[in-house]
């Protein structure tokens, strides 16, 4: 059940897609986290070809993680100390386009998926899919329906009876950037519905945009379409990998 539920929270926050048939759309922003009682932290987003490079400034030092999907590598830059720890990032992907992508299980170990059919959601054409782990023993499983035009799980069932589901409520600027607003409506059995708000891209195919309950924001901002430079994604010369001995 738990990796059910971590494959779920995988699935239903896409980033940015990257397939064999289209290349990833490279760009640089701003990024914006702020939730009540926790104040604002900002940082920088790079998105290169198929690696991420993610920037945040903590009391006055730049932590950099650099995602290498190719690789499935990642490293953790401390550029106070000017060192760095390399980790492998197992079963760690760029999510994929609905049009190229065989099964959203791509990427996931340890669970399998299985085409069940098609259905029309708020006027949208789906690809019904069911996810099971087969380690777990139970035969819990989950449902998951995908957007086969814009890549977006538009309803997910779980096994305890929660749900969520994707509602698409128009279009509207964000920061100068034409977006899709999409709401998102998180059921649970005995709990009050909660609602989450997203504004998706369609040119750089990723939310800029998201509104929790409860207040907290995330939000990328001045965004660039441009090729990174590869450096980008380097760690930089000097630096002291902390596992050397």
């Amino acid at each position: 059940m738990k990796l059910l539920i971590t494959a779920f929270l995988m699935l239903a926050l896409p980033v940015s897609p990257v397939t064999a048939a289209e290349p990833t759309v490279q760009f640089s922003a701003d990024t914006v986290t702020s939730a009540p009682q926790r104040g604002t932290q900002t940082g920088r987003l790079y998105i290169g070809d198929g690696k991420v490079r993610t920037e945040m400034d903590l009391n006055d030092n730049t932590l950099i993680q650099i995602m290498d999907f190719d690789s499935q590598t990642a490293y953790m830059i401390n550029t106070e100390q000017q060192t760095y720890i390399q980790r492998k990032a197992t079963g760690a992907s760029m999510p994929p386009d609905a049009a190229s992508q065989a099964s959203p299980c791509a990427g996931m170990s340890g669970i399998s998926c299985r085409k069940v059919g098609e259905e029309l959601i708020s006027q949208r054409q789906t690809v019904k899919w069911e996810l099971t782990n087969p380690s777990a023993g139970d035969g819990e499983k989950l449902y998951y329906w995908l957007d086969q035009e814009r890549n977006i799980p538009l309803r997910q069932r779980m096994p305890d009876g929660s749900r969520l589901e994707m509602e698409l409520a128009g279009t509207e600027k964000v920061n100068g950037r034409t977006t899709e607003k999409w709401k998102m409506t998180a059921s649970r059995p005995g709990s009050a519905d909660q609602f989450t708000w997203r504004w998706y891209d369609p040119e750089i195919r990723m939310n800029i945009r998201e509104e929790q309950p409860g207040g907290a924001l995330r939000e990328i901002r001045n965004i660039k379409v441009a090729p990174q430079p590869a450096n980008l994604f380097n760690v930089p010369e000097g630096y002291r990998d902390l596992d050397d001995k």
